[in-house]
């Protein structure tokens, strides 16, 4: 065989195995994905604040942020349900755009000193399921053998914040909206710094004495003092009238350490998961401290 004749033959079998391989890849990242299919998301205003829109932002790998008008009008392109970008349990540098952020203005917002603005989410379903057993909301500790049930609230972190006045998202799902990117990337690092009040999770694990503790609770409620929107309010005018307007940001996200305790140790299913949606409609609701 001549030179010319070896390189060729090196090159085709180079070329086979690069497509082998990325062929093996594509198939191990597939099936060691987890989602949650069709969250079904639904704000509602329990106080006199009204919602005035509400949009969803999640990454794409081609328009770098997509996003969903979210509301009952399907004939003008309006949704009520979003699917969750996939967890990557094999490659997680990949899972740092798996957020869902959630745009709203809203509107009369209560502005007095200890006043305070305030979301309530719910969960429907337990977290563990006893070998053999009923599905149970009580605590567990490690070691026990329980399977962590295929619920996206068992996995998932909720988070909170306000802006003042900005330029809203722009439906589309094909297109690459700049506005739409900027929002979402600059969300993400807003969020990375949120905590208390304004992050938590249904479920939780505390550790003492080298033991840990897996309990869970049946929503999340997450409170924005007056003091930390009041200068960030403007006057707008929607269907009730002209008032206090507000931006608020809800993140929804898998949370780290939930999704290890998923995958690694308490849950027996099978590499390709969907998780099941069981988180209940969003309320909006108003306080005040101390009531």
């Amino acid at each position: 065989m001549n030179n010319k004749k070896l390189i060729y033959v090196v090159l085709c079998m180079i070329v086979v195995m690069l497509c082998f391989s990325y062929s093996t890849m594509a198939w191990i990242s597939m099936n060691r994905k987890v989602w949650s299919k069709n969250q079904t998301m639904t704000i509602q205003s329990v106080s006199n604040v009204t919602t005035v829109s509400c949009f969803a932002l999640q990454y794409d790998g081609i328009c770098g942020a997509v996003c969903y008008k979210i509301g009952p009008d399907s004939a003008h392109d309006e949704v009520n349900s979003v699917t969750m970008t996939e967890f990557d349990k094999i490659f997680l540098d990949r899972n740092v755009n798996t957020p869902l952020v959630f745009v709203l203005e809203i509107g009369n917002v209560p502005n007095e000193s200890g006043d305070y603005l305030a979301i309530k989410v719910p969960c429907d379903e337990k977290y563990i399921l006893p070998n053999g057993g009923q599905a149970t909301n009580n605590y567990i500790t490690s070691g026990e053998r329980y399977s962590i049930q295929q619920y996206i609230s068992n996995v998932l972190s909720i988070k909170m914040a306000c802006s003042g006045n900005i330029t809203l998202p722009t439906p589309t799902k094909t297109e690459r909206i700049e506005n739409n990117v900027t929002l979402f990337t600059q969300r993400l690092a807003a969020f990375e710094s949120v905590t208390g009040d304004l992050a938590k999770t249904f479920a939780s694990a505390t550790t003492n004495a080298g033991v840990t503790t897996y309990s869970k609770v049946e929503y999340v409620e997450l409170r924005l003092r007056q003091s930390d929107y009041s200068a960030l309010l403007f006057d707008a005018t929607d269907e009730t009238g002209t008032s206090k307007h507000l931006i608020l940001y809800i993140e929804f996200d898998y949370d780290d350490t939930l999704m290890d305790v998923f995958i690694n140790h308490l849950h027996e299913g099978s590499d390709n998961t969907t998780f099941g949606d069981d988180v209940g409609t969003i309320q909006i609701f108003t306080g005040k401290e101390g009531s």
